[in-house]
C-alpha cells in the first residue's frame, strides 16, 4: 500500500520494484516511459471509481493504485515477450510435435484397452521417437538461458519469477517425501482400479476413479460458501461465473467485478472443485482490498498460496470426501514437478527410467521400469514448472500444524 502523500514518480518507480523480479530482475525500463503512461492512467480513475456501483470493492487510491499495477503488468509482458526463432529448441520440438498431435495421440491411446497394445502405438509413432533428444535440446537451452542470468539452472529462474525463495525449495526436495506418505495416507481408503493405476498413460483420479465412493455434489455451493464468508456474500452481484476453455478468475476495475471461467470440458466433480478454488481467489483479492492491498504487487506464488489455504479450510470444513480426493489428486501434481526437477538437474537423465521410478513413489503398485508416459504431457513442453508453485504451497499449508 502507497501513502497519499507519495509522489507519483516515486510510486511509479515502487511499483516497477515489485513487478521487475516476476519478469525478469535483469530488464532494463525506462521510468520515464512509464510515468508517462500513469499520468494518462490516473487522471480518469477518480471519475470512473465515483460511477462504479455500490458497494465498491476497495477505495479510490486503492483502486487508482490496482489500475497502475494492472498496465503497467501489461507493458512489461509486451516488453519481455519476444518472437522464438526458428532456431530456438522449443520452435523446432514443437514444429514436429506440435500440442495437437500429442492430443490426437493421447486420444487413440486411451481407445487402447491392452497396456501393450498402448505402448506399441506410441512406439509406432515416428515423430515421437525424436521426444527425447528434442525436450533434451530443449532442457539445455532453457538451463543455458538461465545460467547466463546467474541462475543454477532453468528451475531457479522459475523459483525467482514465482517469488519463491531458494531456501523454500530446498525445505520442499526435503519433505516432498513426507508429503507424498500425507497424501497417501488420506486416500489410502478409497479404491481405485488397479489397472487405471498402474497404466504408464493413464493419470488416475481419485475424483472420477473412486470406486467406493460417489461424491455427492452440493447443489448449493456458492451459498454456502456465501454464507461462510462474510466478505463474499457482501459482493456476490459482483461476481459472474460462466463456462470456459479453462478455469480461472480475473477482476476487472472497470467496473469493479470478478469474472470466473469454469473449464466447460470437466465433470461436474472437477467443475465444483475449481469453482471452489475461484471463489478463494475473489475472497483473497477482496480481503486484500479491505487491507488497502494491492493483489499484484504480491509474487505469484504468494497470491495462489493464500488462495489455496482458503480452498484447502473451505473443502476441510464444507466438503470432506471432495477435500480427501483433491489431496490424493496432488499426487498427480508431483509427478510432473519431480520429473521436471529431476530432467533439468541432470541433463543427462534417462527420462524413461525417471518417470517409472516417481510414480512408483507416488504409486507402489506400478513397476519402477521405463515408463514413457512423459512424452503424453505436453506441458513440459508450453508451460514447464507448472506444477511447482503448487506442489510448494501445498507442503507449506499440509505439513504445517495450524
Amino acid at each position: 500500500m502507497m501513502s497519499k502523500k507519495v509522489s507519483l514518480e516515486i510510486q511509479v518507480s515502487e511499483i516497477l520494484d515489485k513487478l521487475k523480479p516476476q519478469f525478469n530482475r535483469n530488464i532494463v525500463i525506462d521510468n520515464q516511459e512509464f510515468f508517462n503512461v500513469a499520468k494518462e492512467v490516473i487522471k480518469d480513475q477518480e471519475k470512473i471509481h465515483s460511477s462504479l456501483a455500490e458497494p465498491k470493492t476497495c477505495d479510490l487510491e486503492t483502486y487508482k493504485e490496482y489500475v497502475l499495477y494492472e498496465r503497467f503488468t501489461i507493458l512489461l509482458v509486451q516488453k519481455t515477450t519476444f518472437p522464438i526463432s526458428k532456431s530456438d529448441p522449443l520452435f523446432i520440438l514443437l514444429n514436429k510435435i506440435p500440442p495437437e498431435r500429442i492430443d490426437q495421440i493421447s486420444s487413440e491411446i486411451n481407445k487402447l484397452m491392452s497396456f501393450n497394445k498402448k505402448n506399441k502405438f506410441l512406439n509406432s509413432q515416428k515423430d515421437l521417437k525424436e521426444f527425447d533428444k528434442l525436450y533434451r535440446d530443449l532442457i539445455l537451452n532453457r538451463n543455458d538461458n538461465a545460467q547466463s542470468n546467474g541462475y543454477p539452472n532453468y528451475a531457479y529462474a522459475f523459483l525467482d519469477k514465482q517469488g519463491i525463495k531458494e531456501s523454500l525449495f530446498v525445505e520442499f526436495e526435503k519433505k516432498v517425501s513426507e508429503l507424498i506418505i500425507f497424501c497417501q495416507k488420506s486416500v489410502s481408503d478409497i479404491q481405485i482400479d488397479q489397472n487405471k493405476i498402474i497404466d504408464d498413460f493413464y493419470t488416475p483420479c481419485f475424483l472420477c476413479d473412486n470406486n467406493k465412493q460417489k461424491i455427492i455434489l452440493d447443489q448449493n455451493v456458492i451459498e454456502n460458501i456465501l454464507n461462510t464468508f462474510e466478505i463474499l456474500k457482501k459482493y456476490k452481484d459482483k461476481i459472474k461465473i460462466e463456462p470456459g476453455s479453462s478455469s480461472s478468475m480475473r477482476y476487472y476495475p472497470t467496473d469493479d467485478t470478478f469474472i470466473i471461467s469454469i473449464n466447460s470440458k470437466f465433470s461436474d466433480t472437477h467443475k465444483t472443485l475449481d469453482l471452489i478454488h475461484e471463489l478463494s481467489h475473489v475472497i483473497s483479492v477482496l480481503q486484500d482490498f479491505q487491507s488497502k492491498m494491492i493483489p499484484l504487487s504480491k509474487p505469484r506464488y504468494l497470491r495462489e498460496k493464500e488462495a489455496i489455504k482458503i480452498f484447502i479450510s473451505i473443502l476441510r470444513e464444507k466438503y470432506m470426501p471432495l477435500y480427501k480426493c483433491f489431496i490424493g489428486n496432488i499426487l498427480n501434481d508431483l509427478q510432473q514437478t519431480l520429473f521436471e526437477i529431476k530432467s533439468y538437474s541432470n541433463t543427462e537423465a534417462n527420462y524413461g527410467l525417471a518417470y517409472a521410478n516417481i510414480k512408483h513413489s507416488l504409486y507402489p503398485e506400478t513397476e519402477n521400469k521405463k515408463n514413457f508416459g512423459y512424452k503424453l504431457n505436453k506441458n513440459l513442453i508450453i508451460k514447464p514448472f507448472a506444477n511447482l508453485i503448487y506442489s510448494i504451497a501445498y507442503m507449506e499449508i499440509l505439513l504445517t500444524s495450524d
